[in-house]
């Protein structure tokens, strides 16, 4: 490889050397590597001179890449020397911007995004039958007509399946990716005063991911615990959640260059501590409710490292990286009461709006294996500011004791969406 600044003594001339050649002309052409004449008193030299490789980078990402690449030029050897050289004189422009797009690990900080989001979802069913459970007692639903106030040590145990679907839109040169998520949770709570409730609830997450860059794929499973608690001192509730997350996750990463094509990836592990505060004021009017709310939630998740396999030269240490979420909304819900025969029903409609705290993009860190100086950094896209959520649910009770539950919710912002579909039952003993 031609190092920067490396040079060969054309003429020597310990009298000094006047006059300059008229010009330098050679067949290789490079958009990397040039030669140049240097004067010296000793003689002439012909001196190598590299156009940075972090230069050609179409994206701050395709930059980072190409500084990696840059400091790894003195020490490469191999395979990695061979596809440097082709870099240097088979490559256009073009090609060696899009072969530093290739070589990006930008892809590993959706995980971390995705892994926030799931936790997120599994605590959304957990705020959701606390919501509902609640407000079903409020407006009657919890008890027959006939049937005394809730007793202390009353349990109750339920059951949800989830759908989830969000994408990230790519702007402002950052990859965007899209997750969809499936997933179930059980529950049981028990009444502990006349203001009191407290459960826990289990819950498991399955989601694939995807990004804007053929091949690149990505599955992301979760197992969730949490703890919940709900107070109601008059009108006013408040409700508080605690959640763990542990994921494992599989990657596969297309590294798209023409001369080298191949597929890397790896398996590794993460973790999320989640927890959410909310509260409000229940105001009722004959057999309706109207509730004003707000709420703060909070989730740290810490993310393996590991090394990536398959792609030979362009393999990649991944170090252990985090993620942070803050999110609080303000907003209310609408609720009513609808009996027929036997049937009671609780149409809701709940809409908020939702600003995140922590708006900084995950970074990864990064450097090819066997290159560990030459470590890099990648900052993933950002969350969106805020958000406009609007949810819509039904529940039906059956019986004194059989309780059923489906909810539609939707977020829209600039650049993100998403939908989540929930549906399940309660019993009470």
């Amino acid at each position: 490889l031609y190092t920067d600044g490396r040079n060969w003594k054309i003429i020597s001339a310990t009298g000094g050397v006047s006059g300059r050649f008229s010009r330098l002309s050679y067949s290789d052409h490079s958009e990397t590597v040039d030669l140049e004449l240097a004067y010296r008193s000793g003689g002439v030299l012909l001196e190598i001179d590299r156009t940075p490789y972090a230069s050609f980078g179409l994206t701050p990402a395709g930059k980072a890449v190409g500084g990696a690449l840059d400091e790894i030029v003195p020490m490469a050897d191999g395979e990695m020397a061979s596809f440097l050289t082709a870099m240097d004189f088979d490559m256009s422009r073009a090609q060696i911007g899009n072969a530093l797009s290739a070589l990006s690990p930008e892809m590993y900080a959706g995980f971390a995004a995705a892994g926030l989001r799931s936790a997120g979802v599994f605590d959304q069913a957990t705020a959701l039958h606390q919501n509902e459970f609640r407000q079903g007692k409020m407006l009657g639903l919890a008890a027959s007509p006939d049937e005394e106030a809730v007793s202390h040590g009353q349990w109750t145990v339920w059951t949800r399946a989830l759908g989830d679907w969000s994408e990230r839109d790519s702007e402002a040169e950052y990859l965007g990716y899209s997750q969809d998520l499936g997933g179930i949770v059980f529950g049981t709570d028990r009444q502990f005063a006349d203001n009191l409730r407290m459960g826990v609830d289990l819950g498991y997450t399955d989601s694939d991911l995807e990004w804007d860059i053929a091949a690149h794929s990505g599955s992301l499973q979760g197992k969730h615990i949490g703890l919940y608690a709900s107070a109601e001192p008059g009108n006013f509730f408040f409700d508080a959640s605690l959640g763990y997350s542990d994921f494992s996750a599989d990657a596969g990463r297309s590294v798209a260059i023409s001369a080298f094509p191949s597929l890397t990836g790896g398996e590794f592990d993460a973790d999320a501590w989640a927890g959410r505060l909310e509260g409000g004021y229940d105001i009722a009017v004959k057999s309706w409710q109207l509730s004003p709310l707000a709420s703060l939630s909070y989730a740290h998740l810490n993310q393996d490292g590991f090394r990536e396999n398959g792609a030979g030269p362009f393999d990649l240490d991944i170090a252990g990286t985090d993620g942070d979420s803050l999110a609080g909304t303000l907003g209310a819900r609408f609720s009513g009461l609808i009996t027929k025969g036997q049937w009671q029903y609780m149409p809701r409609a709940d809409l908020r709006w939702l600003h995140q705290f922590e708006d900084e993009g995950t970074v990864v860190t990064a450097n090819f294996s066997g290159y560990r100086s030459a470590a890099f950094d990648i900052t993933g896209i950002a969350p969106v500011d805020d958000q406009g959520l609007l949810s819509l649910g039904l529940t039906s009770r059956y019986g004194r004791n059989l309780l059923l539950y489906l909810d539609y919710g939707i977020a829209v912002a600039d650049g993100y969406d998403s939908q989540l579909i929930s549906g399940g039952l309660s019993w009470k003993f």
